[in-house]
């Protein structure tokens, strides 16, 4: 090779080891902070604000074999039941007057 492409290529590399030399030492890691404090007692408030319509997961029809009023409710809607969950109370009075009179 002749010189002069010797000295190109030294200088070439010699300002490629400085980029990467440059460019590695130029990011430092970040150190981490602890912090030692005594437990303590307290209450934690967590406020959430939003707006909109709440729409449940999942619908269910609920049907009845036997018809009249109802005197209580169990659940509240959108509430998570179980099956053989009682949900509601039918008011006895009307049912139980019928009976008599058969």
């Amino acid at each position: 090779m002749k010189k002069k492409t010797k000295v190109v290529i030294s200088i070439a590399s010699f300002i490629c080891v400085l980029a990467a030399f440059f460019s590695l030492s130029g990011k430092k890691e970040s150190k981490m902070e602890l912090s030692i404090q005594k437990a303590t007692l307290g209450s934690i408030e967590n406020t959430v604000a939003a707006t909109g319509t709440i729409e449940p997961i999942k619908t269910v029809d609920v049907g009845t074999q036997v018809s009249g009023t109802i005197s209580k409710i169990l659940v509240d809607y959108n509430s998570v039941v179980k099956k053989g969950q009682l949900l509601a109370v039918l008011d006895k009075t009307v049912l139980q007057s019928s009976l008599k009179f058969q």
